[in-house]
């Protein structure tokens, strides 16, 4: 027994992962084990630097993917469902595209990422409006939101007053921000925050004159002094203040905002440059910013952990109750 205390650490850890190894046929327990959180942007804004290794569910939905004649066109009118040309970026940034037809509580229950444009130049449908509560409530419990606008601020630009218009009321958390359409300097897009996903991703590199040249490349901008508070601009217009694309968080979740007509290129649309890096760069990389940001990009993850085959359960049984036998003889001198 004395011979048997005298196992070294190191042999004794040996013969514990040898015996731990499962019998032929025998299945593996699984555990989970949790991922690391995303680093932050500038501005508190999570990802843009981490790594997402599952994928995850993202919902597609276009506010105007048709027009209801009856209701005469415009905002309003606006048929709201996702539209097949969102689905190339959401696959090659390796996620689940889901199409959905209804932003509710219900349907954005299953949406880990909601991926909406609004390709209406006129404001937002009402079925966007009738549901911006639940999709308020999905985001700041976690949702990310990934918003692409024409309309921008259409009531700033003298649109129809009758037509909900202006994204600070429509998009969750932006409430108080400055976003005004204006096409005075439409073609040019420049980069205000490098070093994250959406500027330097895994599909590219987005730099000064990567989005130039578009018809348009943005329908307006928010000014950067009214946005949400921890908000990140990534990139803007000529004066860098003139943002196009930012992201805040909200709750739980992050809200991604952008005054990009990125529906116009993902159909074709466009001039070549800069329809192809819209689509195969920006695109992608922006939906890697926002797996990154998502809360369930850090949920555990299950993996397998090899179960004591009998045998090795009995050589663990014998080698600790030797120890144990050992140690009780050995106390028992000391006392004599």
């Amino acid at each position: 027994m004395k011979r048997l205390a005298q196992v070294s650490p190191a042999l004794l850890t040996l013969l514990v992962l040898v015996a731990s190894v499962p019998a032929r046929g025998q299945s593996s327990s699984r555990v989970n084990v949790p991922h690391p959180p995303s680093p932050a942007a500038p501005g508190g804004v999570p990802g843009g630097g981490g790594t997402c290794d599952r994928a995850l569910a993202v919902c597609y939905y276009d506010l105007c993917d048709g027009i209801d004649d009856l209701e005469g066109g415009g905002g309003e009118g606006c048929i709201g469902q996702g539209d097949v040309d969102q689905e190339p970026p959401i696959l090659l940034a390796g996620h689940t595209p889901v199409w959905i037809d209804v932003p509710d509580a219900a349907t954005l229950a299953g949406c880990e990422i909601l991926f909406a444009q609004n390709e209406s130049n006129d404001g937002f449908n009402t079925e966007w409006a009738d549901n911006l509560p639940a999709i308020a409530a999905a985001v700041q419990g976690g949702m990310v939101l990934v918003f692409h606008d024409r309309a921008v601020g259409v009531e700033e630009e003298g649109g129809d007053p009758e037509l909900p218009g202006n994204a600070a009321d429509f998009v969750p958390g932006l409430s108080g921000a400055v976003c005004v359409r204006d096409f005075s300097d439409d073609e040019a897009i420049d980069v205000v925050t490098g070093g994250t996903a959406v500027t330097d991703g895994p599909f590219g590199v987005i730099d000064d004159s990567s989005l130039d040249g578009g018809s348009s490349s943005s329908h307006g901008y928010c000014t950067q002094a009214s946005l949400p508070t921890g908000a990140t601009s990534f990139l803007s217009r000529t004066i860098s203040t003139e943002s196009v694309a930012f992201a805040y968080p909200h709750g739980a979740g992050t809200v991604y905002y952008s005054t990009m007509p990125l529906d116009y290129y993902l159909d074709g649309s466009g001039d070549d440059p800069p329809r192809e890096t819209y689509n195969t760069v920006y695109a992608p990389n922006v939906l890697t910013y926002a797996a990154e940001a998502s809360p369930a990009c850090r949920l555990p993850t299950l993996v397998d952990i090899p179960t004591l085959s009998p045998a090795g359960l009995g050589a663990l049984a014998a080698l600790l109750g030797a120890g144990s036998l050992w140690a009780l003889r050995r106390r028992a001198r000391r006392a004599t």
